[in-house]
């Protein structure tokens, strides 16, 4: 297992420098990538947008966490812009989060199978989100937790290299991790918090999860600049949480 550490223990102080992330637009419309940059620039991350639908990709080096935004395209298909995005998320050592259409992406490049499951409907609306066991990206959350959903297709085989995270009662895969990487995707919105309140529902799991996703890549970066003592220490610190748990 990936463990990036407890984002509990990390300083949100101002003198810390901001976390930089970059956030990757899969349509001409950018609603779900613009709302997730929002909502990073609202903590106080620095954010940066790119037009991944139009061949724009990041240098990852420049950034300490990268987000694939949701889309209304399939995923199949030889479009050079796709292949390239797929090809980011394969060999980037930095923390990534797929959403909904790159959740899809991210299984293909990894060998996994997205599409629409048999006797599938359009998913849309508050769902109730089962997770599977303690993991840094769910810190602090409930077993069950509530996301929006919009979605036809979904991934139907996890690659060999991940896991399920958590799963619905409509979708068997709601959420994976890379076994020994920090790449992650989920099928829901955590973006769309606000969109559940504007319904009455006063719900803050989506704007928990990206806050806890912000964490583990300030902490990877704490990890990449650390001394050589330091990284002892984080080693030691990884080996009794992987014994005891992440909460």
């Amino acid at each position: 297992m990936y463990d990036l550490g407890d984002p509990e223990e990390l300083d949100r102080g101002p003198e810390q420098d901001a976390v930089r992330i970059a956030v990757l637009l899969n349509h001409p419309d950018a609603y779900t990538g613009s709302m997730v940059a929002s909502y990073l620039e609202s903590t106080g991350a620095e954010v940066h947008t790119f037009l991944a639908y139009d061949g724009e990709l990041p240098d990852p080096d420049e950034f300490d966490g990268i987000v694939g935004s949701g889309a209304p395209y399939s995923v199949h298909g030889n479009d050079p812009w796709k292949e390239a995005e797929a090809q980011l998320y394969l060999t980037t050592d930095r923390p990534v989060l797929g959403i909904c259409f790159s959740h899809q992406l991210m299984a293909e490049a990894y060998g996994g199978v997205s599409g629409k499951a048999p006797g599938y409907d359009l998913e849309r609306g508050p769902t109730t989100i089962h997770l599977n066991g303690h993991d840094p990206l769910f810190k602090g959350l409930a077993e069950d937790i509530t996301m929006a959903e919009h979605h036809v297709d979904e991934v139907l085989a996890v690659p060999e290299d991940f896991e399920v995270m958590a799963y619905s009662d409509n979708c068997g895969v709601e959420a994976m991790r890379h076994r020994t990487r920090p790449v992650y995707s989920v099928q829901f919105h955590p973006e769309w918090a606000a969109q559940l309140e504007k319904e009455g529902m006063e719900n803050q799991d989506g704007n928990m999860l990206l806050d806890n996703f912000m964490d583990m890549a300030r902490e990877a970066r704490v990890r990449r600049e650390a001394s050589g003592l330091a990284k002892v220490g984080f080693a030691i610190g990884d080996y009794f949480r992987h014994l005891f748990g992440d909460r």
